[in-house]
């Protein structure tokens, strides 16, 4: 007995259930990644999904959660979706957002305008940051073209600096090479060397293991003014990914500490300061339970002392629940 062809009907069924048995599987896969996609989940669902993360690693999802969304939606989408978090997050979601945002050099005022109409006052100049971040990027080994580019970005928007952005691009455009990073943040005004060898620090913080022999390595291309503020971005950067692994990180920061120059000891500290607040933001609770890693006595009360005076500057309005 022969096989029976099946008919044009049978087999337009067969595709639709293939079809949707994929867009389930698909669903069922983007619901089990930690960050929430905003295809699958709206504003609330979101938020309470973030809300199932450690307290750790929150800003690192909700983060991750921003690029998702700036990557997928229209700006005016975004607002919304800022609103259903906690306070404390709003600054690691529009983050994430504004340096994943599309940016047409060409059209910059209205890009700008669109800025100011959806994004709250108070996180906008992330989003102008995150412009020049994508400019700084591609043409980082242009220090004059970088600056220019931002200087007509801060006449059209308003921002008194956008050092955040450069700093960010530089990283991301060039980190894979960190002599090519840092020879050419070398160029760029004596002003922005802190924050930009800062940034570069944390990549390599970020990427390796925090060693005070890759500092001694490294530091020969940087300028003396700057070098401690090397070692503060590497200690930032390790910090938080020690954390995010769920591995102890007080030993090998300590270790680091004692090697490089005592007069590097403040910015150290700052780098130690800066990542516990990006981990956990201004929430006294979890402030405690992250400075039980340090020894109590004379380091503790300093980063502890930086903290506060960090929350309470205007830089920190981000970290106020």
């Amino acid at each position: 007995m022969g096989i029976t062809p099946r008919s044009k009907a049978e087999k337009r069924r067969i595709i639709a259930v293939v079809a949707v048995l994929g867009i389930a599987l698909t669903f069922f896969l983007l619901n089990q990644i930690p960050t929430p996609h905003p295809f699958v989940f709206g504003p609330d669902r979101a938020a309470a999904k973030i809300a199932e993360s450690p307290q750790h690693r929150s800003w690192k999802v909700t983060h991750d959660y921003g690029t998702l969304c700036a990557q997928n939606l229209s700006i005016d989408e975004l607002r919304p979706r800022g609103n259903a978090l906690p306070k404390v997050l709003h600054h690691a979601f529009y983050d994430g957002a504004a340096h994943h945002i599309e940016v047409d050099f060409e059209d910059l005022s209205n890009q700008v305008d669109a800025i100011k109409r959806h994004i709250p006052e108070e996180y906008q100049l992330v989003f102008f940051d995150g412009i020049i971040r994508v400019y700084t990027a591609e043409n980082g080994d242009k220090p004059d073209d970088v600056i220019a580019r931002t200087q007509q970005l801060q006449e059209l928007s308003g921002a008194k600096t956008l050092i955040n952005g450069i700093r960010i691009g530089l990283q991301q455009g060039f980190g894979d090479s960190i002599g090519e990073a840092l020879g050419i943040a070398a160029r760029f005004p004596q002003e922005m060397h802190a924050k930009l060898f800062e940034e570069i620090g944390w990549r390599i913080g970020h990427d390796d293991d925090i060693d005070a022999s890759k500092w001694y390595a490294h530091v020969k291309s940087v300028p003396s003014h700057a070098d401690c503020s090397l070692a503060e971005g590497m200690t930032r950067g390790r910090i938080l990914s020690l954390v995010l692994e769920d591995e102890p990180w007080w030993d090998p920061v300590a270790s680091f500490r004692e090697q490089i120059p005592n007069r590097c000891q403040n910015d150290i500290d700052s780098g130690i300061a800066e990542a516990l607040l990006i981990l956990v933001g201004d929430q006294p609770d979890a402030i405690e339970t992250m400075a039980a890693e340090l020894p109590k006595g004379t380091i503790r009360a300093n980063i502890l002392e930086r903290m506060d005076s960090r929350v309470e500057s205007l830089d920190a309005i981000n970290f106020r629940p």
